[in-house]
């Protein structure tokens, strides 16, 4: 997933769980933001990790996504993240 200019949402499960995690290669921190919809999940139902390629956010035990070259500790904000 690649964002335009500016304030990107990255919507990175719809009522599912994903077959595999997604990819976020331009997340912009303070700028940008991760959505999740209809899991009835909140931001501590998540964990977030450092993996091979970046930030791994996993909510139930399954990887959501993936946050190319930015560290956990940065992505692991609740401001980054919406929910419905």
């Amino acid at each position: 997933m690649t964002g335009g200019a500016g304030a990107d949402q990255f919507w990175i499960a719809s009522a599912e769980i994903p077959d595999s995690a997604n990819i976020i290669t331009d997340f912009t921190s303070g700028e940008d933001v991760i959505g999740i919809a209809g899991l009835g999940i909140g931001f501590d139902d998540l964990t977030i990790t450092d993996g091979d390629l970046g930030a791994v956010i996993s909510a139930n035990g399954s990887d959501l996504a993936i946050v190319t070259n930015l560290s956990a500790d940065v992505v692991a904000n609740q401001d980054y993240f919406v929910f419905v």
